[in-house]
């Protein structure tokens, strides 16, 4: 957890870790702090609902039904909410890397002709803390895009499921249900334009 501990480092890495300050710094606690929990209530509401549908009977509770649609529809709406946390997160960590790259080639390229010993050593130093920042910042980076991923996709298998218990209601629930979809659809469309 890089990103939490005080900028301690100087120079080009201090410059480049305060990227990751405010609203970037934010987004990340709450990715950290939230993730898990919304992963587990999507799977949850996921196989809730593929429970539903899986029942077959002839008479479905369309009040249950509707309330699990619902209650679907705001559980994607927070996972969105923390994916887009995750891409903020990313963004800021992929900008960290490139500059931290581009800094230690300028590093590097000022250390080549320098005589001056203790020039030298601070250029060294400078590269050090740089490729440092670059050792911690990038399996962070690979851990947060593939929690980001199997989110995304329980998300969209959430939203598959969705969209089959929309249609069940259709289905299976008589003018009632008819009714209702066509009222979803019509909000739907107003949204749209």
């Amino acid at each position: 957890m890089w990103w939490l501990l005080p900028i301690a480092a100087a120079g080009a890495a201090g410059a480049i870790y305060a990227y990751f300050d405010g609203e970037a710094k934010d987004a990340r606690k709450r990715w950290q702090r939230d993730r898990a929990r919304v992963e587990r209530t999507v799977e949850e509401h996921r196989q809730n609902i593929e429970r539903r549908l899986d029942e077959a009977q002839s008479s479905y509770d369309f009040h249950v039904l509707t309330d699990l649609h619902h209650s679907s529809f705001r559980v994607g709406d927070e996972a969105y909410r923390i994916l887009k946390d995750a891409r903020a997160s990313l963004e800021v960590m992929g900008r960290m890397l490139v500059d931290a790259k581009a800094r230690r080639a300028e590093f590097e390229v000022a250390l080549r002709p320098e005589r001056d010993l203790e020039r030298r050593r601070k250029l060294l130093a400078e590269i050090d803390m740089l490729n440092e920042l670059r050792a911690q910042v990038f399996p962070d980076k690979d851990e947060v895009k593939a929690q980001r991923d199997q989110l995304f996709a329980e998300v969209q298998r959430l939203n598959e499921q969705t969209r089959r218990l929309k249609e069940a209601i259709r289905d299976r629930c008589g003018s009632r249900g008819r009714e209702w979809f066509a009222k979803l659809e019509e909000r739907k469309a107003a949204r749209r334009s």
